[in-house]
């Protein structure tokens, strides 16, 4: 089943693109108007320098005790009474971080002490004084020990109080999502750099700040869209060492990986033979990703960081939060008549339950009955596109916070690549659709105030629980749409030049 050739593109939609995507650049850079008058987020910045250029000495649990003392060796600026224990995530008063303060010091050496100190001294005054006392509220740095060690590389050898070294690490992620797009030209063309451009720069869950102006936080996204073109362009073994980065960066990218692999299994079955293309791929991420870890082991002089960020991911991830967006979230109100915001009933209240034994088995019932189908009709399709159709299964087995929804630009992607039809354009219309009802739901539309849908509930439940309706919508769509490309490629059995860059086929080889 060969492309479809279309029509020259009209100049029309070029033009309405073109300037699509020069707002979407402007509304991405906040048009220059940035939160208190400074590019950089001072909030996560703060997490996620300090939580890698001091990872050896407070780890993933001593955070927030070790920042609110150098803050009272400073000059207290913060008012909090209490700070959050990030090994229990409950609140402990400040006057027993003062009785362990020895303690506490005693972690640093005292140059590295001094050091630390000047830093949250310069930090604490970029952010307003309450907000500086509400980040001992938060749940500390929780990036994997690969990327906190790699990050870690860079931040310890430079200093966030320096002009240059500063912007040299705020640039870090615009630079990479600038290569990413251009990744995109090279292997999809300008039009879909373009859409995930404009998918980047104008969906309302990345209109928020935490993932801009901070420290390495969208590589992520950058490396898994590399991976991506790498494979549309038969380069493996690069592939796969952006697929390994991507899931180092993060964790959850690595079920982007899946895809791919049930390629190469199908593939296996069919044929009786591994192959060649893919079977490079998987092992130069196997490689990269054992060779990050051992680095990893060896900057923090062995494996315990590990053990304690599986602890603490476990404790983060069952604790939840008003702003996850997944199947989770969803199956987690079913029942719940908060959500039209009219009932006695708080609208967080779900956050704080846990979920029965029997609700755990309808779960995993409801999602085995989506992702079987999904699975099965990944093997029909290239390596590049089932690595981007594989969102579907991050949707429905986790649930991140709503910033990292930022993948979304991998469905984005899968529906580009597709030929043109109905429903690729009704897929990719509707994810940019998707990115705007959130700002209607987040702040409301006057006239319609008297129905609750449309009440403006803010940044909380109500917004991203609807946003996350909106999302698992495209998620069925997609599934829909591969059964439709596998049923069409199982009655032409057209073979294909590779498995890597174009639809596997199942007729024999050769």
């Amino acid at each position: 089943m060969q492309r479809k050739t279309c029509a020259a593109t009209p100049l029309w939609y070029r033009i309405s693109l073109g300037v699509c995507l020069a707002l979407a650049i402007g509304n991405y850079a906040a048009f220059g108007e940035f939160r208190y008058d400074s590019y950089m987020n001072e909030w996560d910045v703060t997490h996620y320098y300090i939580g890698t250029k001091y990872a050896t000495e407070v780890g993933y649990y001593g955070q927030y005790e070790a920042i609110w003392l150098a803050d009272h060796d400073t000059g207290l600026r913060s008012t909090a009474t209490e700070v959050r224990d990030l090994r229990t995530y409950k609140m402990v008063s400040t006057a027993a971080l003062i009785a362990r303060a020895d303690q506490i010091r005693g972690r640093f050496s005292p140059a590295r002490w001094r050091e630390f100190c000047a830093e949250i001294a310069w930090l604490k005054v970029q952010l307003p004084a309450p907000r500086w006392s509400l980040l001992f509220e938060d749940h500390g740095h929780n990036a994997p020990p690969t990327w906190t060690a790699a990050v870690g590389t860079i931040t310890n050898l430079l200093s966030i109080r320096n002009d240059f070294s500063r912007w040299f690490m705020l640039l870090i992620d615009p630079a990479l999502l600038l290569l990413a797009l251009a990744g995109l030209v090279w292997a999809y063309g300008f039009e879909a750099a373009a859409l995930v451009a404009v998918l980047l720069g104008t969906h309302y869950f990345f209109s928020w700040g935490h993932l801009k102006g901070t420290l390495v936080r969208t590589d992520f996204v950058a490396f898994a869209l590399f991976a991506i073109c790498l494979l549309k362009k038969d380069r493996p073994l690069l592939a796969g060492i952006c697929g390994a980065i991507a899931a180092c960066s993060r964790a959850f990218p690595v079920l982007f990986l899946v895809g791919p692999l049930v390629v190469l299994a199908s593939r296996y079955v069919r044929e009786r033979r591994l192959d060649p293309a893919l079977s490079r791929f998987f092992v130069a991420c196997g490689a990269s990703a054992a060779a990050a870890v051992l680095y990893s082991i060896v900057v923090f002089h062995g494996a315990g960081i590990f053990r304690d960020w599986a602890s603490k991911m476990a404790m983060h991830v069952g604790s939840h939060t008003s702003w996850t967006v997944g199947f989770r979230t969803i199956f987690n109100t079913l029942g719940e008549t908060s959500v039209s915001g009219h009932s006695a009933v708080p609208v967080d209240r779900w956050v704080d339950t846990w979920l029965t034994r029997e609700d755990v088995i309808l779960l995993w019932v409801a999602r085995v009955l989506v992702l079987l189908p999904a699975l099965y009709f990944m093997r029909f399709m290239a390596a590049a596109s089932a690595y981007g159709f594989a969102y579907v299964l991050m949707y429905y087995l986790l649930a991140p916070v709503y910033y990292y929804a930022m993948v979304l630009c991998l469905p984005l992607l899968y529906f580009v690549a597709e030929p043109a039809s109905w429903s690729r354009t009704l897929g990719i219309a509707w994810l940019l659709l998707t990115g705007s009802l959130g700002y209607l739901l987040y702040y409301g539309w006057q006239p319609l105030h008297s129905i609750w849908l449309f009440r403006g509930h803010g940044l909380g439940f109500t917004t991203t629980l609807y946003m996350t309706w909106f999302i698992g919508l495209t998620t069925l769509h997609m599934i829909a749409h591969s059964a439709h490309g596998a049923m069409a490629q199982q009655r032409t059995g057209e073979p294909r030049a590779s498995s890597v860059g174009y639809y596997i086929s199942k007729a024999p080889p050769g």
